[in-house]
């Protein structure tokens, strides 16, 4: 329990609170989303801090792949460390912005979905 309380701490970067949601996945672990994952979601709200000694964003996000949890403002190269090399990547380019959907297939009915502009991880979803 106090594994899962403190990953919660650090789902997110902005300095205000913001709310994740909880649920179960296929085989009952427990899995969190920024947005509703289910009938079963409850909405968690999470206020973030940096465990101390880190000083960096770059030491924070090293930290948070450590624990296989990404957060946005991720790189593209600290999102692989988190969660490792997607099964797809989807890109788009409209007028210099790039845009990438990478799709982790996780067994036969679960799919987490990222989603990149110019590198940086803005947003995350699970199905």
């Amino acid at each position: 329990m106090r594994r899962i309380a403190f990953i919660l701490a650090f789902c997110t970067i902005p300095a205000t609170a913001t709310t994740v949601y909880q649920c179960a996945d296929a085989r009952g672990n427990k899995v969190f989303s920024q947005h509703p994952c289910g009938v079963d979601s409850k909405k968690v709200d999470v206020s973030p801090t940096a465990p101390s000694g880190i000083s960096s964003d770059e030491e924070l996000y090293m930290y948070k792949a450590s624990l296989r949890t990404v957060s946005r403002g991720m790189t593209a190269r600290h999102a692989k460390l988190a969660w490792g090399e997607p099964t797809k990547i989807n890109r788009s380019n409209y007028t210099g912005t790039v845009k990438e959907q990478w799709i982790y297939r996780r067994g036969s009915v679960s799919t987490q979905y990222l989603y990149f502009e110019n590198g940086i991880l803005t947003g995350w979803s699970d199905n």
